[in-house]
């Protein structure tokens, strides 16, 4: 039996699509928290509002660390750890710097990201039906 080349490469790229749709990371979505600090900073952290994070499938998103302004940004896993990379230009990368590291829970359903004298942990939103 002779298979042609053409559904070869149909089979390969349907294969290409199951594999990658079972493989949707558990962190895309929308994280929201707010940041807490200990000492002399605890009552100025206190004062900031929500922070939130939208993780896009493609690895883009949206970083909003309170009280800085929603920002792009992008974002890749890397030994159980995602980093969160900013545009050099932007008001948060100028304020914090460009890269912060989010470690997630056991149960993928918190971050818990270090930004400065302040850390943030943010909880997983429910998807919109």
């Amino acid at each position: 039996m002779r298979i042609s080349r053409m559904a070869l490469t149909a089979a390969a790229s349907a294969a290409l699509l199951l594999i990658a749709g079972c493989g949707k990371s558990p962190y895309v979505g929308k994280w929201s928290g707010r940041p807490t600090a200990s000492g002399p900073m605890a009552a100025v952290v206190a004062q900031f509002g929500e922070s939130t994070l939208n993780l896009n499938e493609d690895g883009t998103g949206f970083a909003k660390l309170a009280p800085l302004p929603e920002t792009p940004i992008t974002w890749e896993v890397t030994d159980d750890k995602i980093t969160l990379t900013l545009p050099q230009d932007s008001p948060t990368a100028k304020g914090l710097g460009n890269s912060f590291v989010a470690t997630p829970s056991d149960d993928k359903q918190t971050l818990s990201i270090d930004v400065g004298p302040a850390k943030i942990e943010m909880k997983k939103q429910a998807a919109a039906e």
